[in-house]
């Protein structure tokens, strides 16, 4: 993702792992993200020229001083962009994706008293561009995953893997995140291929109070294709009949 030479490696943190802590104690992640370069409109508006395109069309992050995008391990998230464009847009895809599946983790965690963004708004053009919102206050798409994911009550899903072959057992842990008082709700779930609903379930919702609670896990066999499709799975919480989060 982006730190995963520091700590522990993100696949761990994924599966609910954390650094030791004392028997007791609660902890923090104190920073987390991943970078989202400027795009196109902003670079252009406030970038001295030799950072930008050449005549040929083609870039590199490389020309922006201290950007991490271009660098070899991080290069590997984000494809084999050529434009200026089509790297701003791979970055702020990754750091989208990875602000989403990082937020949902630290969220599983009944211990994570304290997190924190690194960073919420960028303060100068070309400075930390980790931060979701950019030096104009403009949103990238990672400011948008942050808001829903931090949602005081918030349904989620950890996949075992986010691919699957006909005749798959599909198994996905269902969480309900809650930063308030416990109450009584409704989990439920729908499978999706196609327009086709191929699983659903509705059950009582274990909703805790100011703590993450283990729902269950969503299982049933992907069905039969012919070609690479999109599988998706929507999961939400209810109460009294009106739905308070959701997410796919």
């Amino acid at each position: 993702m982006w730190y995963w030479k520091h700590a522990l490696p993100f696949s761990q943190m994924y599966k609910g792992h954390w650094t030791d802590t004392r028997q007791g104690w609660m902890h923090g992640c104190g920073e987390y993200g991943a970078e989202g370069i400027d795009d196109v409109y902003l670079m252009k508006k406030y970038y001295p020229g030799e950072w930008l395109e050449e005549n040929n069309g083609k870039w590199t992050p490389e020309k922006i001083p201290g950007c991490q995008t271009s660098r070899a391990d991080f290069k590997r998230w984000i494809g084999t962009p050529v434009t200026m464009e089509e790297w701003a847009d791979s970055s702020r895809k990754h750091q989208q994706y990875a602000t989403r599946l990082t937020v949902e983790a630290l969220r599983r965690d009944a211990k994570m008293n304290s997190t924190a963004i690194h960073l919420l708004i960028d303060a100068w053009p070309d400075g930390w561009m980790k931060a979701v919102t950019d030096y104009d206050r403009r949103a990238k798409p990672a400011y948008f995953e942050l808001r829903d994911a931090q949602s005081p009550v918030a349904a989620n899903l950890r996949p075992e893997k986010f691919f699957c072959f006909a005749g798959d057992t599909v198994k996905i842990e269902a969480w309900n995140a809650n930063d308030l008082e416990a109450f009584k709700g409704i989990s439920q779930f729908y499978a999706e291929q196609k327009g086709n609903i191929i699983a659903s379930g509705t059950m009582p919702a274990t909703i805790l109070s100011c703590a993450p609670a283990y729902q269950g896990k969503i299982q049933f066999v992907a069905p039969e294709a012919t070609s690479k499709e999109m599988l998706k799975v929507y999961y939400a919480v209810s109460e009294k009949g009106k739905t308070l989060h959701h997410t796919v």
